[in-house]
């Protein structure tokens, strides 16, 4: 994983973890360039499993949605969830993000 995708999941797993484990299945990361900014645009694919997998998706947008999503060496110029499959007790979660180094 790179450094920003790896800060992503990381602070997403402190917040929905508990609810339902989350587990990086895919990430992709392209350079991304300003011309006063330096960053990189990042499709992040996340399996989340168990029974209380609804919340973990609420926590999830919850947590995406505030205005101070920072990560260690980046900012989070953007996020969102690009897609969600629910399938009973899993669900498969695709987020697009912009990270700028700061």
């Amino acid at each position: 994983m790179s450094d920003p995708v790896k800060g992503i999941a990381n602070r997403i797993k402190r917040r929905c973890d508990a609810l339902a484990p989350i587990m990086v299945r895919r990430e992709r990361s392209d350079p991304w360039q300003s011309v006063l900014f330096d960053g990189g645009r990042h499709r992040i694919e996340l399996s989340l499993r168990g029974t209380r997998v609804a919340e973990a998706l609420e926590a999830l947008q919850a947590e995406i949605a505030m205005g101070d999503f920072a990560i260690p060496g980046h900012l989070v110029a953007e996020i969102h969830v690009a897609a969600v499959n629910c399938d009973k007790d899993e669900a498969l979660v695709t987020l697009d993000a912009l990270t700028i180094k700061s």
